[in-house]
Order: C-alpha cells, then structure tokens, then sequence
C-alpha cells in the first residue's frame, strides 16, 4: 500500500499508518456510509477523520495506476492548495493508495476533524431557511470563483458553518478531490455550471443567485435566467439518466 503522511503529523505516524486496517476492521465512528464511507477516529488528543473511496473498476484500475492521480491523493492536495488561495478546509493529514495485483483498487484520505455543522439543515431543510447565512455563503462562492476554484461537488451538504462575533458566518469546505484551478476567474459559463449543483430548492436557489449577482457586478435579471436555465437542463439530463438506468436494471432482471 502507497502512503503519504503530511510531516506535521509525522509524531503520529505509527497510529495514522494503521487507519486502513482500523477502517476495515469496523473501528471508529460512522460519520457517512454511501458509495464512499466516512470514519472518526480518536488518538490522544487528535480527532482524524477516514474517507474511503469506493472500489473503482478495471478500467479505472490502469486510469488510476498509470495515467491520472487517484480521488485520495487529489483530496490531499487539493486541500493544501484550497487553503493556499485562502478557502479553510480541515488541513490533510494522510492518504494511502490500495493496490492488487500491482493495480490500483481504493483509497484512503485522511485529515482532522471539523466540528461545525453543514449549511444543509439550516437552508435545505429548513420551512425558512437562514437568508444571512445564505447571503454570506452567497458571497463566499463569489470569493471562491474570483479566486479561481471550482469546487467539484457544489452541494450545500459541503460547507461547514460558524457563526462569529460580528453575526456574519465562515465557512469551511469538505469533499475536495473534484475541484478545479483556474489562473484567473473562470468564465461565465463555468461559473454557472458550477452553481448549478448548489441546491433544487427553487426559493433558495433563486435568492442565492441574487446575491451572487450582486456581490459579484452581475446584471441580476439575465444571471438569474440563465442560472435557472442552467439548473433546469441538469435537471433534465439527471432524470434521463436515471431513466436510463432503471432500464438496464429491469433488463436484467
């Protein structure tokens, strides 16, 4: 097994370098469990948190081993870069590639754990959602694009939140390993493709790209338009694919 551990955690490497086998042995906290899964785990006075990526199949195996970098080793170093543009994300610690018969097979990303709650509760969720929290996240995309970042995974279920003392909210990113860089800010259409995963609620969606429009010098009518176009066509394509889908699987059936 292949494996990295950031030298500021080097006086914890003889514990980091057992969290596969830990992982799979069932230890440590269920934090997520879908098509990849999400572990804590306690060491001394360190909380790390384990994510491991689905098993990829053969022809990701040769992409993975010999032409592109793995889901677990972009996460690390697209954390360090998202805070070297000034985006916080919880600072990574470790990642380990698994490999079989000289292919790859899955990953581990490992970094320390955030206690904030994410955004998606308190706006998804919620009968009303928080329009000062919504407007300053808003804004806070806004920072991310004039920063050129793309996050891959737009998803609200993505930003941890805290509230500081003057009532506006930070934020922290999680989920890293599908993001983009940019030199300078991303097109306009790249930025609208971006938002497009944000969230379907369409009240909040449209609110939200107010303030986008208006934080960033955007003509809010035809932004908002074509942002809905934008959301509406992905929309469309997800629902024909799942259709599609659910074809093959009755097929087999």
């Amino acid at each position: 097994m292949n494996q990295i551990i950031h030298s500021e955690y080097s006086k914890f490497a003889s514990y980091i370098e057992t969290l596969p086998h830990r992982f799979e042995q069932g230890e440590g906290e269920v934090l997520h469990c879908g098509r990849n899964e999400v572990r804590r785990f306690r060491y001394q006075d360190m909380s790390f948190v384990v994510k491991r990526f689905k098993n990829v199949n053969f022809i990701q195996q040769w992409a993975y081993t010999f032409f592109c970098k793995t889901k677990a080793e972009r996460a690390y170093l697209y954390a360090a870069e998202l805070r070297e543009r000034g985006i916080d994300t919880p600072h990574e610690v470790a990642y380990f590639e698994q490999k079989r018969c000289g292919l790859f097979l899955t990953g581990y990303f490992v970094c320390l754990h955030c206690t904030s709650p994410t955004a998606f509760s308190m706006l998804e969720m919620a009968d009303e959602f928080n329009e000062a929290l919504a407007a300053d996240l808003s804004a806070f995309i806004v920072a991310m694009h004039q920063k050129g970042i793309l996050f891959g995974d737009l998803n609200l279920g993505n930003f941890l939140y805290k509230q500081e003392a003057d009532g506006h909210y930070s934020f922290v990113m999680v989920d890293t390993n599908r993001s983009r860089f940019c030199k300078g800010v991303p097109s306009l259409h790249q930025r609208l493709k971006n938002l497009r995963t944000l969230t379907h609620r369409r009240n909040l969606f449209r609110f939200m790209m107010e303030e986008y429009a208006r934080v960033f010098g955007e003509t809010s009518s035809t932004f908002v338009d074509d942002a809905f176009r934008m959301l509406e066509n992905f929309e469309k394509k997800r629902k024909f694919q799942h259709k599609l889908k659910d074809f093959f699987k009755n097929r087999k059936k």
